[in-house]
């Protein structure tokens, strides 16, 4: 039965809705939000924005308790403690805070009224309270002169300005295979250092520091013999590397860990374990870090170049004895870089759409007010700040199509016969096509954030099926046509989906703290492949879970999962032997074809045909050459050949529909530019 509880409750989702600019629930259609009111329990609003109070945090939860009885009781109990959050000394009410009497009127009960009244007064209370945290931050800044620095084919990224923000390094080429160059911003000659990415700046302007096939190498800027300081290991590949500002000290990220160094490279130290950390930034005093944890494949990929994972900004101490997050880990946030003054950082975001350049103010090591967004629009891929206030970005545009061509009967095809079904400003980085072989289901970013999509195979009848503000990745239809599985980030790591064709009744099949990424439904449609991370943090692992819900079976380290015929077996990439065959009722395996470095990328088997013959699988990250094998390992042929320069796939995910490959083409184009900033 409805009381005045329930106001209270719908106070609870405004004060949410207010302070964190999104609603606790979510869904669709009305009916989706309204089952997610009863049956799920919101996310805690400090995951959303960490700067508020734990007291206003504990008191919009409250609210939005399930149960009337755990909720506050009288609105008054509401008002009395976000006065407690809104009075500096914790405990006066503010002189412009009265409490309303409530007036009586005929038809109505007098102690709904009241609420109604109460209701009134505490929304303005807490109007004021949420923008004393919401308010625009302190320090703003404008930006001015900009200007275009390169102008050349291919990707120019990671630029990297010296500290009087006279010369620009930076990567250019093809992201696979980048080469440094180093130029002056005013123009003149671009001279080519070598092969590698992620460059930087000694503090006296005379080395760059940066990565290549062997590891962290210095050289002299302008050019000569390049000097290890550290080399990459097996499965530990070393990343973004930067010198202290006194010159004394380098920094620079393993897979799992922020390793600081003497400038030479010796006494090398790990101060802190992180989830993927990459892009560091010392603070202009040299006591902090500043970081990103997740996605370094957005820089480092390859051919998962440009990817599209969410990623969170981390300051540590220069000691790795604290650290603290400075943005939430459910969209992209990149490139970290100090404020001349060490007030704070500037950074690239997707938080609103697109990835765009802020600021962020901080206090020690977490954030302080809102962050400032400088630019809309530009699609940012990394950026560099000087000491004069000038600011270089690298602004990235890739546009993919998915294209097809038809399964060769005999022999070997070129990629330049595919026939171009959708091309746009987007990417797409996975894609499946249903079993009666109308529909491709996708990715795409082409809303601002990614979703999932379905279009028919002739380009026509293009339908949205997910629209969280979380990225939704990696769809996989179920043999009946019915149901997609997805991974997802709305609870701050990947997190395994299932919902019917239509986009209906999106529900969580396999989460946790740990990362899981959707795979595929088996034949008989009684069990889902997915990965983990769950085992280890420095790689995947393949799972298998009942589509019912229940118990998990682990298979082994890799990915990419394809069910034989009739379900007793499934073909994947294993981490130890390329392509193995798994039966699942003895768990015996075969290495059916070894690739080279005993790897394939996650997600590049797309089939294993309906008559049993033959498995359809990408050949390795060079090339992704799609392929065939045999289940007993013989007959090893490449079907589409990608020997066209024009026509580079841009991901190793790819379908069939028997008949057909669909798979991406897309192309990367990246130009610098450079912006000087001014306080307001």
């Amino acid at each position: 039965m409805t009381d005045h509880r329930s106001d209270i409750y719908s106070l609870g989702i405004l004060g949410y809705e207010l302070l964190s600019g999104r609603p606790p629930f979510s869904g669709n259609t009305p009916q989706q939000v309204l089952a997610a009111q009863v049956t799920e329990t919101a996310t805690p609003i400090s995951k959303h924005r960490g700067n508020i109070p734990p007291t206003l945090g504990t008191v919009i939860m409250k609210c939005l308790e399930k149960k009337p009885a755990d909720r506050y009781q009288r609105a008054e109990e509401v008002r009395e403690q976000l006065e407690i959050v809104g009075t500096p000394t914790g405990g006066v009410t503010p002189h412009s805070t009265v409490p309303i009497q409530a007036v009586r009127a005929n038809g109505f009960d007098r102690k709904r009224a009241g609420v109604i009244g109460a209701a009134a007064a505490i929304v303005l209370l807490l109007a004021l309270v949420a923008g004393k945290y919401l308010g625009r931050p302190g320090a703003q800044y404008e930006m001015t002169d900009a200007a275009q620095v390169t102008n050349e084919s291919g990707a120019a990224i990671t630029p990297a300005l010296s500290p009087d923000g006279k010369m620009l390094a930076y990567a250019g080429g093809n992201p696979s295979t980048p080469e440094i160059f180093v130029r002056q911003v005013s123009g003149g000659q671009t001279i080519r250092i070598g092969q590698g990415i992620d460059p930087g700046w000694s503090p006296d302007a005379s080395k760059i520091i940066y990565v290549n096939g062997e590891g962290i190498v210095e050289m002299p800027a302008l050019g000569g013999t390049p000097r290890l300081l550290a080399k990459h290991a097996s499965g530990n590949f070393l990343a973004s590397p930067a010198y202290s500002h006194d010159g004394k000290r380098i920094a620079y990220a393993t897979r799992q860990e922020i390793v600081v160094a003497n400038a030479d490279g010796s006494g090398a130290r790990k101060i802190l374990k992180a989830f993927d950390p990459h892009t560091l930034s010392w603070s202009p005093d040299d006591s902090r870090i500043a970081f990103v944890s997740g996605n370094v494949w957005f820089i480092y990929g390859q051919s998962q170049f440009g990817n599209l994972s969410p990623s969170t900004i981390w300051i540590t101490k220069a000691d790795g004895s604290e650290s603290g997050p400075v943005t939430d880990s459910t969209h992209l946030n990149l490139s970290p870089r100090w404020s001349p003054e060490g007030d704070g950082i500037f950074f690239v975001s997707g938080m609103r759409g697109g990835r765009d350049l802020y600021f962020q103010r901080t206090d020690g090591l977490l954030p302080r007010d809102e962050a400032q967004r400088l630019t809309t629009g530009l699609s940012i891929h990394g950026l560099s700040v000087a000491t004069d206030g000038a600011i270089a970005y690298s602004v990235l545009n890739t546009r993919v199509g998915i294209w097809s061509i038809p399964i060769p009967q005999s022999g070997t095809v070129s990629v330049r016969n595919a026939r171009q079904i959708t091309s746009g400003s987007e990417r797409i980085e996975s894609l499946r096509i249903t079993s009666d072989g109308q529909w491709i289901v996708f990715d795409s970013d082409r809303s601002g954030n990614s979703d999932i999509y379905k279009i028919k195979i002739d380009g026509t009848g293009l339908e949205q099926l997910t629209t969280d503000l979380a990225d939704d990745f990696r769809p996989r239809i179920s043999s009946d046509d019915r149901q997609i599985s997805f991974h997802t980030w709305r609870g701050g790591s990947r997190d395994v989906y299932t919902m019917n064709i239509d986009g209906t009744d999106q529900k969580v099949l396999a989460g946790g703290p740990r990362h899981e990424w959707s795979d595929t439904w088996s034949r008989d449609g009684k069990l889902i492949a997915f990965l983990s991370d769950r085992d280890d943090t420095k790689s995947q692992t393949v799972f298998l879970i009942p589509t019912a819900g229940g118990p998990v079976r682990r298979i082994g380290k890799g990915g990419g999962v394809v069910w034989s015929p009739d379900s007793k077996s499934i073909v994947y990439g294993s981490l130890v032997g390329g392509l193995v065959l798994h039966d699942l009722e003895t768990g015996q395996e075969k290495i059916l074809s070894s690739i080279e470095g005993g790897r394939i990328a996650a997600g590049d088997i797309a089939e294993w045909t309906k008559d049993g013959r033959h498995i359809y699988f990408r050949g390795d990250n060079a090339t992704l050459d799609i392929m065939r094998i045999a289940p007993d390992g013989s007959g090893l042929t490449t079907l589409v050949k990608f020997d066209d320069p024009n026509h580079q796939s841009y991901r190793p995910d790819f379908g069939s529909d028997g008949k057909n490959f669909y798979f991406t083409i897309g192309k990367h184009e990246a130009d610098i530019w450079r912006v000087r900033i001014t306080r307001k």
